[in-house]
């Protein structure tokens, strides 16, 4: 079962390199985008589990090929334990960064984005409840499929404000382009 799981996954990423060299992921001018996204934040939270799902949506706009600018929101729930009782945390961050494309003409786009934003955080039981300032940096690759739908990769460090700590958001994602 395992190995037909992995032999699927091999065949179905071999076709989107191979439909990716057909169709270009080339970013436009005055362009949309919306991503849905999910993956793995990991921590050095020392109350958390180290790792934790995450999951959202990105919408963004390309002013030229080669800047743009976006916003995500996303969903991180972890785990984690304070002394020996156990809690669930959730929080709720939202990024707002400037885009810049290197290499908008080729099939494959390669980003580098940085900018502010804010997490929202909620720990159950104890009805903790935080909202703090953020600052982020990362780099991401788009990988087209159609040419109007792309895959995103991506990675970004965050930061918290009042926090010795930087977590590492890495995400996959389907996205779709509209206009120009």
């Amino acid at each position: 079962m395992q190995r037909a799981a992995w032999m699927t996954l091999v065949v179905v990423v071999s076709s989107l390199f191979v439909r990716a060299e057909v169709a270009h992921a080339d970013v436009r001018e005055y362009t949309g985008e919306l991503e849905l996204f999910g993956g793995v934040l990991f921590t050095d939270d020392a109350l958390l589990d180290g790792e934790g799902a995450v999951y959202g949506l990105r919408v963004g706009y390309n002013a030229s090929d080669r800047w743009g600018f976006q916003a995500a929101l996303g969903l991180h729930e972890d785990d984690g334990f304070s002394g020996k009782t156990p809690f669930d945390y959730e929080a709720w961050n939202l990024d707002l960064s400037a885009v810049y494309h290197v290499n908008p003409e080729d099939t494959a786009v390669f980003t580098v984005f940085g900018g502010v934003g804010a997490s929202f955080i909620d720990v159950d039981p104890s009805a903790f409840e935080d909202d703090t300032f953020t600052a982020h940096f990362g780099l991401a690759g788009k990988f087209a499929v159609s040419e109007h739908a792309y895959l995103r990769l991506d990675a970004r460090a965050r930061w918290l404000e009042d926090s010795d700590h930087v977590d590492l958001e890495t995400t996959f994602a389907l996205g779709f382009r509209w206009g120009n």
